[in-house]
């Protein structure tokens, strides 16, 4: 809760314009911040959703188009098989090793052959196959010269690293490339073991020339103890197999089918077997070794093994984050993985800089929100701040007028107030005046000391006659100070009405400024709100003093009025007063016109008494219109300082300091 009020006390501080600017950039902060996540979200979706999509398009081509490559292999070694020149080599060289054989043994012809064509050969490793004829003069150099060259033109356009004939017996008659696997035998030789002599064994027991068998990388000791894969299909005379073709193929070729350009070097595509070991590299890391080396234990590897195609965002083997598409292949009979992938980071590269944009422009926003609503605010409260100070100056002055009327409305109550306590005393003397008047034909021996008596109340009634015209004077001299200050006071009135409906006015067009402006001048809006209804009351307060100050210019007239009436009646007395001292006197001088003297006493005594009750009455009337005067000027002193707080609390709103009202 104290912290709700220092907050509060906090936010009030603050000035119209600062509270219009923290209101518009919050709004637009608000507003910008939802908007940016949202599109954030939805663009991070469809990158999401397209980079699936073309990895999925990836995944399938590639697919497509190596499982094309090994069927245009599977179609050249059939086309190669059934040609008239693999089977006369087949024969040719079959003879020829054999004539070689016949001469010492098949380890003879082993050794001879690797001695002239490998050991022997003039070319450098790796490019043994440059030798056409040993020079030897022996059938096989005769019958190798003869097809050599066109074998080695053949791999060279196929693709294939290298190509073999074997013999039925498993004799190794004819490499292009002259490794070490040459002239062996693939039924009992070193290389029986291998996944060439398997793939020899199941070649030469096939019976379909259009079979093509497959066999899977596995480290070959001839080639440098490198991957290899071969292809092999039995060769066919007349319904009888007489050997078996083979090809070892190309990494390199493979390697390349499997490149991809849109993923570039942020993805890569490869296949991998079921020992999870690569068959494929990647080739973003050129100088790393892959084929066979390393290892790829990603779940899609093991879902793509259970029949499961798909793509999702995951770690790769190398423990970095992916979009990977994964699908099962099966090429000649062997099952494998193919993955492809593509880096998240690079894949959400353009989400990136999408979010850079959108700080950009977020930063821009707020500048030119800063800068409208700075200049907007200072239009807005400019002109408020110039009626607040003007009404408050007023609301000041007229609160001064008021408590000075007030201190003489004040005076007026306690002047009429003893102008009332003396009239009664006069009444009181009048009736007992009258009751000894009627005695005094009873009481003559007493007439002279009663005359005396009469003579000197009488000098008393007369003196007090004066004084009281005297504070009749006065209260009549006040009355009309007093009505002036009422005329006064209805001027600035009327000043507080017409600020009122200029103050109502200004709210209203910031109200309409304000809806003009839309979801930004929501809070402005009701702060003009709070001004009108602020003006409003105060238009009400100032009618409402309006009709008190008529209601006390009434009063004030009627005892005016009174007053004026007074006098006369005083000035009456005054003069039946006098008339009584010299009746009085003339008791002294004629005892026998004491009795004439005293009816006419007893008669001036009673009119007298109906003059007082008179002028008592017109003070009671008087009294009671000072009261009123004096409640009324204390309600518009209440009216005015309701006036002085909501301009104040205006003034508070517009400038943001706490004001404190005396």
């Amino acid at each position: 809760m104290d912290a709700n009020i220092i907050r509060n006390g906090f936010f009030q501080s603050m000035n119209l314009r600062l509270r219009l600017l923290i209101f518009s950039i919050g709004s637009v902060v608000l507003v910008s911040v939802g908007m940016s996540f949202t599109y954030l979200f939805i663009a991070k979706s469809a990158i999401v959703q397209n980079f699936e999509s073309q990895m999925n398009n990836i995944r399938d081509s590639k697919k497509k188009n190596i499982l094309t490559y090994f069927q245009n292999k599977k179609s050249d070694m059939i086309a190669l098989d059934g040609s008239l020149d693999i089977t006369t080599s087949l024969f040719e060289f079959r003879k020829a090793y054999r004539t070689l054989a016949a001469k010492s043994s098949r380890a003879g012809a082993e050794s001879y052959l690797q001695e002239k064509y490998i050991f022997s050969n003039p070319n450098p490793i790796g490019k043994k196959e440059q030798l056409d004829d040993a020079l030897d003069g022996s059938d096989y150099s005769k019958v190798h010269r003869k097809f050599h060259s066109y074998f080695r033109r053949y791999i060279k356009q196929k693709y294939f690293y290298d190509l073999f004939i074997v013999d039925l017996d498993g004799t190794l008659l004819y490499t292009v490339f002259k490794e070490n696997d040459y002239a062996t035998n693939l039924l009992d030789g070193k290389y029986k073991d291998t996944n060439i002599g398997k793939l020899f064994k199941r070649a030469r027991s096939a019976n379909d020339p259009s079979e093509v068998l497959f066999a899977d990388f596995e480290n070959y000791p001839p080639s440098n103890n490198d991957p290899a894969s071969f292809i092999a299909l039995p060769i066919i005379v007349g319904g009888r197999t007489e050997g078996v073709l083979m090809a070892q193929m190309p990494i390199d070729e493979i390697n390349e089918a499997m490149h991809d350009g849109f993923l570039g070097d942020n993805g890569a595509v490869y296949l991998i077997g079921k020992d999870n070991l690569f068959r494929t590299a990647d080739h973003r890391f050129k100088n790393e070794d892959f084929i066979l080396r390393k290892r790829n234990d990603s779940p899609v590897v093991t879902l793509a093994f259970n029949e499961v195609s798909g793509v999702k965002q995951d770690v790769n083997y190398r423990g970095e984050s992916v979009f990977t598409a994964f699908t099962p292949i099966e090429i000649m009979g062997t099952k494998y993985a193919l993955i492809s992938e593509y880096e998240t980071d690079s894949a959400l590269l353009l989400l990136n800089e999408i979010k850079v944009k959108i700080l950009i422009a977020f930063l821009v926003l707020i500048s030119v929100v800063v800068l409208v609503t700075f200049f907007v605010a200072r239009a807005i409260s400019t002109p408020i701040i110039k009626a607040v100070t003007i009404l408050s100056s007023s609301t000041r002055e007229i609160a001064a007028t008021v408590e000075q009327q007030e201190k003489t409305a004040q005076m007026q109550s306690a002047s009429v107030n003893e102008t009332s306590t003396t009239m009664a005393e006069l009444g009181s003397s009048a009736k007992h005046t009258a009751e000894q008047s009627q005695t005094v034909t009873e009481k003559s021996r007493e007439a002279q000391e009663t005359a005396k008596e009469g003579s000197h109340r009488i000098s008393e009634m007369v003196h007090s006659m004066e004084e009281l015209k005297d504070k009749v004077l006065v209260i009549s001299d006040q009355i009309l100070h007093l009505s002036e200050k009422n005329n006064q006071i209805g001027n600035i009135i009327g000043l507080v009405s017409d600020i009122a409906n200029q103050t109502n006015m200004l709210a209203l067009n910031a109200a309409v400024e304000a809806a003009r402006a839309g979801e930004y001048g929501k809070g402005f809006a009701v702060v003009a709100g709070e001004i009108r209804k602020l003006a409003d009351e105060s238009k009400r307060s100032a009618e409402k003093i309006q009709d008190i100050l008529s209601e006390i210019k009434k009063a004030t007239d009627s005892t005016v009025m009174a007053a004026e009436e007074g006098n006369k009646k005083v000035d009456r007395s005054a003069i039946l007063g006098n008339e009584v001292v010299r009746s009085f006197e003339g008791v002294f001088q004629s005892i026998s016109a004491v009795f004439t003297s005293t009816e006419q006493i007893t008669l001036n005594v009673k009119q007298q008494s109906i003059a007082i009750n008179e002028v008592v009455q017109a003070m009671t009337s008087l009294n009671r219109g000072a009261g009123e005067t004096a409640t009324g000027i204390t309600q518009t002193k209440l009216g005015i300082q309701q006036v002085k707080e909501a301009t104040l609390s205006l003034k508070q709103t517009v400038d943001g300091k706490k004001i404190t009202i005396v």
